[in-house]
C-alpha cells in the first residue's frame, strides 16, 4: 500500500469503476527494517514510514471507502507462504490486466 493517503487515491482514482483494486498490506517487524535499511537508515526514513504506516493502517484497511476496492492483508505473514500468496496475487492481476488489453485490442473505436 501507499503509506500516504492522497497517493493511495491518486492511484485507486485513475482505475474505471468497473475496474477492481486491491490494496495489498505488508509489514515487517521495525527491527527488520531497520537492518535492512542502507543509506535510508542514517536519514531516519524507516521511522518516519514506520509511524505513518500505523497512523494510516486503519484507514487502508477501510479501502479508503472505495467501492471497488479489496483488501488483502498480509501483515505479519511475510513468510514462505505469505510471499507465495504475494506472488499469486501479481500473477492473477497481470492476467487479468492482459486478458482486459488483449481484448479490447481487437475492438475498433
Amino acid at each position: 500500500m501507499h503509506v500516504e493517503p492522497e497517493h493511495r487515491k491518486l492511484q485507486a482514482a485513475i482505475v474505471p469503476p468497473d475496474i477492481r483494486v486491491r490494496y495489498v498490506i505488508i509489514d515487517r517487524p521495525l527491527e527488520e527494517k531497520q537492518r535492512d535499511a542502507g543509506w535510508r537508515k542514517e536519514k531516519g526514513l524507516v521511522e518516519k514510514y514506520d509511524r505513518m504506516f500505523a497512523d494510516q493502517v486503519t484507514t487502508a484497511l477501510s479501502g479508503d471507502d472505495g467501492p471497488n476496492v479489496e483488501i488483502v492483508d498480509l501483515r505479519g505473514q511475510l513468510t514462505r507462504s505469505g510471499m507465495q500468496q504475494l506472488d499469486d496475487l501479481y500473477v492473477t492481476s497481470n492476467v487479468v490486466a492482459s486478458s482486459r488489453s488483449s481484448s479490447s485490442k481487437g475492438r475498433s473505436s
